[in-house]
């Protein structure tokens, strides 16, 4: 009887596919539309057009301001531009949270305006979670009555996800803004806005991106017309996303027999072309209140319609 062996070798073999983004990553589903926001306007002021609510009142030289605010979505400059932050993109990868800001504003009304804040997250009072803190400057000068050169620089940490799950930690930021808001007659102005976020770097990990030298940036430009019970902004913007830099990934290489994973780094540089993307916002008096309007568009060359928000607001 003849004994045979039998030999079994056992080959392990990698396999390369490839899937849609929206089965990895959660699905976004609305952008960003520029649009007026009614109540980011002075809310003492009674009666008259949209134009009348947001004429600068008189207030105090010097004052302390503390006010409770969403992550993101309200830039420090928002009183300097008149009503028009919320026509700017909000800060990317942030984490949606509310934040606590005090700032000291003087030289209120006067041709320069300097304005120190604080802002820092729940986390930071009763050791919670959101541990957030930024500190900053934002100024005014206004030249010759007719232009407005407005600025914010701030420094911090930020609750920023980047990772491929829901995990978020804090990550060092750096922000500067550049904008100017020039009067161009009793009825018409034009305003142009830079923004520009620059990320610590970070590590990547099994669960979470690493960068290097991550910036991110907008800008925003465009016309404004005040009509006699409405105003109608049309522009071109530059939405905010990363710009330079280079994004690193953990990747599963092969495993040992024991099961233990070996993971290769991968690196990718960060290219983003310039893509002018059109807008319209609108606001108007109407039935005691305000009706506002967006829409933005996809590219400059096509008229495809990539978002529409409309909303109506009125005071009690």
């Amino acid at each position: 009887m003849t004994l045979a062996t039998l030999s079994l070798e056992i080959r392990q073999f990698m396999a390369m596919f490839t899937v849609a983004g929206s089965q990895i990553f959660e699905a976004v589903a609305a952008g960003f539309v520029p649009n007026y926001d009614a109540f980011a306007q002075n809310n003492e002021a009674t009666g008259g057009s949209v134009k009348t609510r947001r004429t600068l009142q008189s207030q105090p030289k010097e004052q302390v301001i503390v006010s409770l605010l969403h992550r993101g979505d309200t830039p420090i400059t928002a009183d300097y531009w008149q009503g028009m932050a919320a026509l700017f993109a909000p800060q990317p990868f942030v984490t949606p949270s509310p934040i606590l800001r005090m700032s000291w504003e003087g030289g209120q009304g006067a041709i320069a305006s300097l304005m120190p804040f604080l802002s820092f997250g729940g986390g930071v009072l009763d050791r919670g979670a959101d541990r957030s803190v930024e500190i900053g400057l934002a100024s005014k000068l206004r030249l010759d009555g007719a232009l407005d050169l407005i600025s914010s620089i701030s420094v911090g940490e930020q609750a920023i996800g980047f990772g491929l799950d829901d995990q978020r930690g804090l990550t060092g930021i750096a922000k500067a803004e550049l904008g100017l808001n020039a009067t161009l007659n009793h009825a018409n102005r034009f305003f142009l806005r830079y923004e520009q976020s620059r990320y610590s770097d970070r590590a990547a990990t099994d669960f979470a991106f690493g960068m290097s030298g991550a910036r991110a940036e907008s800008w925003t430009m465009g016309v404004e017309s005040q009509l006699p019970d409405a105003d109608l902004t049309i522009g071109v913007r530059n939405d905010y996303a990363l710009f330079h830099g280079t994004f690193s990934l953990m990747t599963p290489g092969r495993m040992l027999k024991d099961g233990t994973i070996l993971y290769d780094r991968k690196s990718y540089g960060i290219d983003r072309p310039v893509r002018l993307r059109p807008f319209i916002a609108m606001q108007h008096d109407t039935f005691g209140g305000t009706l506002s309007f967006g829409s933005s568009f996809g590219s400059w060359d096509r008229s495809d319609l990539e978002g529409v928000e409309l909303s109506f607001s009125r005071q009690f």
